[in-house]
């Protein structure tokens, strides 16, 4: 009975004995929100280890230093490189890797680092919010223009446009029967030139 409760302890735990790790270092540039101890690390997408703890960068208090194990067998290369992204819509949030090309060496530590350091770059949503104040800005610049467009003298312009527009279409509207006879008169017009044509043709081929 204590083998199998001390068993079982063992299990809940998730303590795995014939499995080796390897530890690493991240630095987070700005806020790791919804990052927690014991929160899960992925390699493109498969789980392979947890983070182990979270604190600020003494050196540079505006980094986050994360200390993540993972599994010995994850192809962690120079040119990995760790996201903090969001699980859902919980708020959850883990650390992804990724990278790691076959002709990459294998990353290794530093003289003077205590363990080897995985690079970092911001997520997707970091990248859309940090481009979020300049698309507001010309947002702003582009409305600002069209205001200035169509200020009150553009607004007279359009309106006497329109107006003059409007006074021609009606003037044609109102004699659109002296129109259509002159249409009429400039076709039996043509007609007549056409029949004296012939009647010269004719006449000068008499003449021949």
């Amino acid at each position: 009975m204590i083998a199998a409760a001390f068993g079982f302890i063992m299990w809940l735990a998730k303590v795995e004995i014939d499995r080796e790790f390897d530890r690493y270092t991240i630095y987070f540039d700005g806020s790791v929100s919804g990052l927690s101890a014991a929160g899960e690390v992925r390699y493109n997408g498969v789980p392979v280890g947890t983070v182990q703890t979270i604190a600020i960068d003494p050196k540079n208090p505006g980094r986050i230093k994360v200390d993540i194990e993972v599994a010995s067998s994850t192809p962690i290369k120079e040119d990995s490189v760790a996201v903090l992204e969001m699980q859902g819509i919980t708020g959850v949030s883990y650390v992804q890797l990724s990278g790691g090309s076959p002709e990459s060496a294998a990353l290794t530590k530093k003289t003077g680092e205590e363990r080897a350091v995985i690079a970092s770059k911001p997520s997707q949503i970091d990248e859309l919010f940090s481009g979020a104040p300049e698309l507001i800005n010309r947002v702003i610049n582009l409305v600002t223009e069209a205001t200035q467009v169509f200020n009150e003298a553009n607004r007279k312009a359009i309106g006497d446009i329109l107006a003059n527009v409007e006074e021609v279409s009606g003037t044609v509207a109102d004699r659109s029967e002296s129109i259509n006879q002159i249409l009429s008169d400039a076709t039996k017009m043509s007609s007549e030139i056409r029949k004296a044509a012939e009647s010269t043709n004719k006449l000068l081929s008499s003449l021949g």
